[in-house]
């Protein structure tokens, strides 16, 4: 998937179940998105993606 499409998917996920979602990467590298307009490009980022979901409240619970 391309990191819009699993972005896209994980939000949709989250919201269906009433989770919140944050993303990162595995296996080094910046993200393009994360560096200053106009600077050059660093490569293409991570070469996997993460999705960590969280309930809200369930931390509370425990």
């Amino acid at each position: 998937w391309t990191r819009a499409e699993f972005r896209a998917w994980a939000e949709g996920l989250a919201a269906e179940h009433g989770y919140s979602v944050r993303f990162d990467g595995v296996g080094g590298g910046a993200w393009d998105e994360e560096r200053q307009p106009g600077a050059p490009c660093h490569g293409p980022g991570p070469s996997s993606q993460v999705a960590i979901f969280e309930r809200p409240g369930l931390r509370e619970q425990m």
